[in-house]
């Protein structure tokens, strides 16, 4: 939760990057996760975060936890660290 808040926190401190305060009032729910990439010829990927979903009525729901991952295989190199 407290590295998803920075996220947000930190994306809204940047102009370019802050989510229109229209995107915010009509979206049905928000997903922030924290992604690590990498591969070589074998690559994977990470992640872990939350999401709340709109409740009738316009209040937000309590967070849950979510988390992704996924492996392939072909001729890569590259790493990357990403907030989404």
């Amino acid at each position: 939760m407290r590295d998803c808040a920075g996220i947000v926190r930190d994306f809204s401190r940047i102009p370019e990057h802050a989510i229109p305060r229209r995107v915010l009032r009509d979206a049905k729910g928000i997903a922030v996760l924290r992604v690590l990439k990498g591969g070589f010829v074998l690559s994977g990927r990470a992640g872990e975060g939350v999401v709340i979903a709109r409740l009738p009525g316009g209040a937000w729901s309590g967070p849950s936890a979510i988390g992704t991952g996924g492996a392939g295989f072909g001729p890569r190199l590259a790493g990357r660290s990403r907030s989404l």
